[in-house]
Order: C-alpha cells, then sequence, then structure tokens
C-alpha cells in the first residue's frame, strides 16, 4: 500500500511543477491585487533570525504536515469521498478533488496544483478503500515547506 504514496507523492511533486506556470498565471492576474500581507510566507525571504525559522519549522510539522494532513485525509477521502452523490458518475472524483483545492481559501491560486496532485490520491483511496496511501503522500509533500526552512536555516555562513 505505501507504494502507491511513493509513486502519489512522485506525481504530486510533478503537477506542483507542471502545473507551475498556470499558478503564476492564475496569482498574479486573478490575485495580482491582494495585499502582500494576506499571501502566506514561510519567512525564508530574509530578516527572521535562525530560531524563530526553527520555530516556524517545528510549528508545521505538526500543524501544517502532521495534523492538517491527517485532518483533511480523514475528512476529505475518509468521510466525504464515499458520501459523493453518485449522479456525479465519473466527474465525481474531480468534483471531490476541486472541492478540496478550493478548501485551502489562503492560496487559491494553487487550485490548478491542488488539483492535478489530487486526483490520483482520490483514485487510489477508491481503489484500495483506505485513506493511509493518500495520508502517507500528502504528510510527505506537506514537509516540503519544512524542508525549505531548515534548508534556509542550515545555510552556511
Amino acid at each position: 500500500m505505501l507504494g502507491w504514496a511513493a509513486v502519489i507523492v512522485c506525481s504530486a511533486a510533478a503537477a506542483f511543477v507542471i502545473a507551475g506556470p498556470v499558478n503564476g498565471w492564475v496569482e498574479h492576474s486573478l490575485f495580482g491585487g491582494w495585499p502582500n500581507s494576506w499571501k502566506p510566507h514561510l519567512g525564508t525571504d530574509g530578516g527572521y533570525s535562525d530560531p524563530a525559522l526553527l520555530w516556524t519549522a517545528v510549528l508545521l510539522l505538526t500543524g501544517s504536515a502532521l495534523v492538517a494532513a491527517v485532518l483533511e485525509e480523514a475528512y476529505f477521502r475518509g468521510f466525504l469521498l464515499p458520501r459523493m452523490p453518485r449522479s456525479l458518475g465519473r466527474t465525481g472524483p474531480l468534483v471531490h478533488t476541486t472541492l478540496f483545492a478550493l478548501y485551502h481559501l489562503w492560496t487559491p491560486w494553487l487550485a490548478p496544483s491542488r488539483i492535478l496532485a489530487i486526483l490520483p490520491l482520490t483514485y487510489i483511496t477508491q481503489r484500495t478503500r483506505s485513506i493511509l496511501p493518500a495520508t502517507v503522500a500528502h504528510i510527505t509533500v506537506n514537509l516540503i515547506d519544512v524542508i525549505v526552512i531548515l534548508a534556509v536555516v542550515a545555510k552556511p555562513g
């Protein structure tokens, strides 16, 4: 089952790379007028002390990478997915994935990447009847932010 998670993590990473230009276009075209303070920042653009960045990494690890990923998978793939209306037919997984992408209101410009990255999770969950592969993949993808912060803290000099 965890083999599926590795495939999903790779496909999710590829989705974020492939849809990157679309995300940038959506962000600048539709959300370019948003104040910069409304957009989430990891603090890696300078001006933050290493201890502040380490605490940010700890909070991201516990909040985003672990707790949020488990709760989101339990709700979206564990509870909501099996309850999607049968009348949606083959579009059900896409509608479900779009709801998940739009749920992330704080970064709506990432919806194209999220849809491409999460759609495989939906199909794998339906096929395996388990949220474990999706949960492992979701935690792994969310760990990328933690790794970026730790890389900034560990920079030489």
